[in-house]
Parts: C-alpha cells; sequence; structure tokens
C-alpha cells in the first residue's frame, strides 16, 4: 500500500481568507512506501451498539481514518474510549490491534486502516 499526504495547517487569531496574525504555520508531507498492509476500509451506517471493526490481512495497526456523521466513540486496543467531533475526520498514526465503535444513533461512517 502507498500512503502519501500533503497538507499545511495555519493556525490564526483572524476569521479572514488571508490570515494576517499567523501564530503557527507549518507543511507536512509523509509517504509511506514500504511497511502498509491495506486492511481495507468501509462506509457504512452502523446501527445503534458496539461494534468491533474487522482490521482484514492487518495484525498490528499503524494508521486510521474515521469519520462519522454522529458523535460516536472509539476505543483501540481495549483502551479508554475516545468521543469523535460529527463530521471531523481522525486520521491518526498509532500501533494498535483492535477497534471498537460505540454508536448511540444510527451513523454513516467511514473508517480506514492500514498497517502491518
Amino acid at each position: 500500500m502507498k500512503y502519501f499526504l500533503k497538507s499545511e495547517t495555519i493556525l490564526s487569531e483572524d476569521t479572514a481568507t488571508q490570515p494576517k496574525d499567523i501564530r503557527f504555520q507549518k507543511c507536512d508531507e509523509i509517504t509511506e512506501l514500504v511497511t502498509l498492509v491495506d486492511g481495507g476500509g468501509d462506509s457504512k451506517t452502523y446501527p445503534i451498539g458496539a461494534h468491533s471493526i474487522d482490521m482484514g490481512n492487518v495484525a498490528e495497526g499503524r494508521w486510521l481514518y474515521l469519520i462519522s456523521d454522529q458523535v460516536i466513540t472509539f476505543s483501540l486496543s481495549g483502551g479508554a474510549a475516545l468521543t469523535t467531533i460529527p463530521n471531523k475526520p481522525i486520521a491518526m498514526w498509532v500501533k494498535f490491534t483492535s477497534l471498537d465503535l460505540t454508536t448511540t444513533v444510527a451513523s454513516r461512517i467511514t473508517v480506514a486502516i492500514a498497517g502491518e
């Protein structure tokens, strides 16, 4: 699996399209060509309840992408539950062996996993 990400983050205290008072600016470029195995991805509506996500051929996850149209909680490797913000994507480089989601309302969720 090939992974390439180029992102720019600018945090500023004004609301103009061209920030006048930049407090923080950073540009990242990440290319991963060898260590990731495609664990698959899925976008579907999950009913209310707890859901264990199938990680496919991945024994140890290294990268996770998650977005939901509702507030959901998720935990990695049985750890503490984290709560999402609706319609805001989460992309994490982290080691994990399982992914569990909990929904309190029917939620349209997109999940992508890669690892070793």
